[in-house]
């Protein structure tokens, strides 16, 4: 009788070690399930917050069918550039559509027509200021947005905006450095073919904006009396003790150092030295001209090399060569449509691309540095400063994160 109770009382503590365990296993199933289900929401919301997105198309115009094979080149460096943009970007929901010009009002006609039937959010694209210009009056009865890498050479309309670096912006910047330290007088020497550079007039009226000086204007030439003049300038150069300095307006190139080199000389040894130059260009760095005698301790504007240097090695890798700092600005103008459409995560409006938004005074960050699109349709890139030396270049100033 005893061992049948005492088998009652096993059974009986072992059915109850068994219920436990039960017990003990369904509580972990349902809070591995609960667990489970958590992650999904989880889940489910990041896919959410990419889905919850509207679909943007952007429209880039490039003339990549033009007669000019240069041109055609550069065309598909820009497209390229934004196509790595794009890339970057996932999983944002971007569709890029390439709508091919070739110079003509035919073409842009129909790249437009063609744009505003597949629904585009948004333009970007063309490097010509005219093909720029003959799209412009296509948008203008529209509420799109334009973002060329063109330069601004009038006034387009305020839906026009342009990536290309500003030359005012630029020679602005490198003026208040220069008069920074102590420059306030100024001789402009003027190449034969200033390219991508301000406006000779804009330039004085610039340096009298900032109550600087204008001491004389000399335009390189291969006329006879070219010399004679250049020889008369100098006489009249003002040789006060205040410093002075010499603009060259244009990229430097062989006239121009042989100029610079010439009136360094007539001014004698210690005073052409003490003159300092100062260039234009922020391309001046990729010609391979920096090492020039005339050009030594000449201080040049430059963009960001660090980003662009992380740019250019991924662009190399996937389309099998070096991009231009110019074509870049394909990449920086779909950065900051990216800026714009996460900013709609935080803002509770249907259009990312009001003007108040492309023209916020925080501006983007691309690979090319900080920049930002001004009211007037400008751009305004931060640079930095460089000085050319024997041993190659020294950075004086950095370029700034932030405005």
């Amino acid at each position: 009788m005893f061992n049948e109770g005492n088998k009652f009382f096993l059974f009986q503590s072992f059915i109850k070690g068994k219920g436990k365990l039960v017990i003990l296993l369904c509580l972990f199933l349902i809070g591995f399930l609960v667990l489970c289900s958590c992650v999904e929401q989880g889940n489910v919301k990041i896919l959410s917050n990419v889905e919850v997105l509207p679909q943007t198309r952007i429209g880039i115009f490039l003339p990549v069918n033009h007669k000019q094979q240069e041109i055609n080149k550069r065309a598909i460096q820009y497209f390229n550039s934004a196509k790595l943009a794009v890339e970057d970007l996932r999983p944002l929901p971007i569709e890029i559509l390439l709508y091919k010009t070739d110079g003509t009002p035919d073409t842009i006609s129909k790249a437009f027509q063609n744009a505003r039937n597949d629904n585009i959010s948004i333009a970007i694209g063309l490097i010509d200021h005219y093909e720029t210009k003959l799209l412009a009056s296509h948008l203008r009865d529209t509420d799109l947005k334009l973002i060329t890498f063109s330069e601004k050479k009038s006034d387009l309309g305020h839906n026009i905006f342009h990536m290309a670096l500003d030359k005012k912006n630029l020679s602005d910047q490198i003026l208040e450095y220069s008069m920074g330290q102590g420059y306030t007088e100024f001789l402009i020497l003027e190449g034969i073919n200033p390219e991508n550079a301000i406006n000779a007039i804009e330039l004085k009226k610039l340096i009298k904006r900032k109550n600087g000086i204008v001491l004389d204007y000399l335009k390189v030439s291969e006329t006879p009396d070219f010399l004679p003049k250049m020889q008369m300038i100098i006489k009249n150069y003002n040789s006060s003790p205040k410093k002075e300095a010499i603009i060259l307006l244009g990229t430097p190139e062989q006239n121009l150092i042989f100029t610079l080199a010439s009136l360094k000389n007539l001014m004698g040894k210690g005073r052409g030295e003490r003159t300092q130059v100062i260039g234009l260009s922020p391309w001046a760095v990729e010609r391979n001209i920096l090492s020039e005698p005339a050009l030594e301790g000449a201080w040049f504007p430059f963009v960001s090399n660090q980003r662009f240097g992380e740019f250019s090695r991924r662009y190399h890798k996937l389309y099998g060569s070096k991009p231009t700092k110019e074509s870049a600005v394909a990449y920086d103008s779909i950065a900051a449509i990216g800026a714009l459409i996460r900013n709609l995560e935080k803002v509770d409006i249907p259009d990312p691309f009001t003007v108040s938004s492309i023209t916020n005074r925080s501006g983007f960050l691309g690979v090319l540095g900080t920049f930002r699109l001004l009211d007037n349709g400008s751009s305004e890139r931060l640079l930095g400063i460089l000085e050319s030396n024997n041993d190659g270049i020294q950075i004086l100033k950095k370029p700034p994160n932030r405005f």
